[in-house]
């Protein structure tokens, strides 16, 4: 598998598979197999302290998810990733627990399917960013 930097096919895989929108200017990191995107996170709504990060994936690997936490903590230079999850999709709640990701509230039947959860990531709770800081991806 290899990461893929082509924003927009990435940004488009990602959308489509959470529903989402791709818009110019957001960006995106995949990783690839075979020539087919298995993996994607799209940035977007950066403000200087904070993105937001919607991330679709069937495969993933530690060199793309250090190169994701990378993006956001040392070349964005934010405080912290947001994500929303529906409380209905519990295996990507699990997999952003995996990451690191804390859970800071929930907006009762803010999705179609369930609450919203607002899911927060800071750089020293990102498990593969210090992985990366500390040389071992």
């Amino acid at each position: 598998m290899n990461l893929c930097q082509d924003s927009r096919r990435v940004g488009e895989w990602v959308a489509k598979r959470t529903g989402g929108q791709y818009r110019e200017g957001s960006q995106a990191i995949g990783l690839e197999d075979g020539g087919y995107v298995v993996a994607g996170a799209l940035f977007d709504g950066w403000n200087g302290a904070s993105v937001m990060a919607h991330v679709a994936a069937d495969k993933v690997n530690r060199e793309w998810l250090s190169m994701i936490h990378w993006y956001a903590f040392s070349q964005l230079g934010v405080n912290c990733v947001i994500g929303v999850v529906s409380s209905a999709n519990g295996k990507a709640l699990r997999f952003d627990e995996h990451l690191g990701f804390r859970e800071q509230c929930r907006l009762k039947d803010a999705c179609t399917d369930g609450d919203m959860v607002i899911m927060t990531l800071r750089k020293e709770d990102a498990r593969f960013y210090k992985e990366q800081a500390d040389g071992q991806t």
